[in-house]
């Protein structure tokens, strides 16, 4: 203050800027050391612990990359597997269904035809046994063609998915006492013979099930290609479930089996839903996208089907 005192002539306007000047080196130190500094101190640690949580965050998101990769990978792989045994499964239907058809169901029907020509020459009451014989032979026939069918049904490659479906849904309606319904807006013109099979195998099924368990008086089967999609939907009136019962319902099924066959559906990059209420029926609906990769044959035909 000595300095402020030799300094007195100085307007008091000056002398309290330079007081103020004077009073702020004096507690510079002071701000520096206690508040500043940690302050600065603090701002430091939290770059710090910003840039180790980003650094972090992108170590967390490039693994979640490589194992969102590498189930995509292992999807795909478990995709190919199944459809390959899908196909060598399919190869062995057919090889044992032309086993039947060209070697028991030939001999047969010429067993058959041969006891006819032996009837002939027989008396009354040995060509009524005879008679009896070839009318057991019909069955058999007609049991092993069925047998042949259901193994590997040969419209399915001959003349494709929907005509197969309409087949099938026909013959069961023959034995049953449900009137069969059928439609198609449109015919695919190429499907994959894996996936033809995988949707012939879950539709058949879906209507076997009906068969078994639905008590239905009307079965409804659609074949749908809206927007580049394959929708195929399988109704029936019949008693029906709660959807809280749908595990034990899938475990009625034989064969392909409802979580297989979504599985494979779902490997398609399809779904299978089911809806079902007590005395209103079930509703099941395959839904598979027409577009696929290039290794795989999808299209549709453009024209209408009656």
């Amino acid at each position: 203050m000595m300095l402020l005192a030799r300094l007195e002539p100085l307007p008091q306007v000056f002398k309290a800027i330079l007081d103020s000047f004077l009073l702020i080196v004096l507690i510079s130190p002071a701000l520096y050391l206690f508040l500043f500094r940690p302050l600065m101190r603090e701002i430091q640690s939290r770059e710090r612990a910003e840039a180790a949580l980003k650094t972090a965050n992108s170590m967390l998101e490039q693994r979640v990359a490589e194992r969102t990769a590498e189930l995509s990978a292992s999807n795909e792989r478990l995709a190919k597997t199944a459809s390959e045994l899908t196909q060598a499964e399919e190869q062995e239907r057919q090889r044992i269904a032309a086993g039947l058809h060209d070697l028991v169901g030939e001999g047969l029907v010429t067993a058959r035809l041969r006891l006819g020509m032996l009837k002939a020459e027989l008396p009354d009451e040995r060509s009524r046994l005879v008679e009896e014989v070839r009318d057991q032979l019909k069955k058999v026939i007609e049991t092993t063609r069925v047998l042949t069918f259901q193994i590997s049904n040969p419209l399915l490659y001959e003349v494709g998915l929907g005509a197969a479906l309409e087949a099938l849904l026909m013959r069961l309606a023959e034995d049953q006492p449900f009137q069969a319904e059928f439609e198609a807006d449109a015919e695919l013109e190429r499907l994959s013979d894996g996936l033809k099979v995988i949707l012939y195998r879950v539709v058949s099924e879906l209507l076997v099930n009906i068969v078994k368990h639905a008590r239905a008086e009307t079965v409804r089967l659609t074949i749908r290609t809206p927007d580049d999609r394959l929708i195929i939907a399988v109704e029936d009136d019949g008693v029906g479930f709660e959807m809280s019962e749908l595990d034990s319902w899938s475990e009625r099924t034989t064969g392909l089996g409802l979580f297989k066959a979504r599985d494979r559906i779902g490997g398609l990059g399809g779904e299978l839903t089911i809806e079902s209420a007590p005395g209103r029926g079930t509703r099941a609906e395959v839904y598979i996208p027409l577009w696929r990769r290039r290794d795989q044959s999808f299209s549709r035909r453009n024209s209408v089907a009656d």
